[in-house]
């Protein structure tokens, strides 16, 4: 990853804690983010960026690789549509997961038009679940089992994983 403190082509570099990130506009539904722990955007003088996004995992079960991992993907696809609003094209993300329970630290570098593919594909993926006719809950696919399930907060209601225990 860029070494920020030696690099004399930024203009600026900028430390956001629990940012707020919208992905909202990503995938055309309301009400749509979360918080990643730590951001940083280091801004260059041509209006280009290089940014990290953080997130800590405090918990011991399960160890959280950053590469392809859907949630801080996502988290940085949010930050990089705001930054777009702004007139900043990113060029470069990390994203980087900390356990600190596991001493593990987990990093993965992405370009801007890769964080832009992920985006793209999430808003497809939503785009063909509304598009599928029926009551909402028909409209995707459950397919229960240990990994997808694990964090669920639905799991103690879902017919799914219901049908697949009895």
């Amino acid at each position: 990853f860029e070494a920020l403190e030696s690099d004399e082509s930024y203009e600026s570099v900028s430390l956001s804690v629990e940012k707020r990130v919208d992905f909202s506009d990503i995938v055309d539904l309301e009400d749509q983010g979360g918080t990643a722990d730590a951001v940083i955007v280091a801004l260059r003088k041509d209006d280009t960026a290089y940014v990290e996004v953080h997130d800590l995992k405090y918990g011991l079960g399960v160890k959280v690789k950053a590469d392809n991992n859907p949630q801080i993907l996502t988290y940085g696809a949010g930050v990089m549509d705001e930054l777009n609003m702004l007139g900043i094209e990113v060029d470069h993300m990390a994203l980087v997961i900390h356990q600190v329970r596991l001493d593990m630290l987990s990093e993965a570098l992405y370009t801007g038009e890769e964080v832009a593919a992920h985006a793209f594909n999430l808003k497809e993926a939503v785009r063909l679940c509304e598009s599928q006719e029926g009551k909402p809950e028909d409209k995707l696919t459950l397919i229960p089992g240990d990994k997808q399930c694990r964090f669920c907060k639905a799991k103690a209601n879902c017919p799914a994983l219901a049908k697949m225990t009895f």
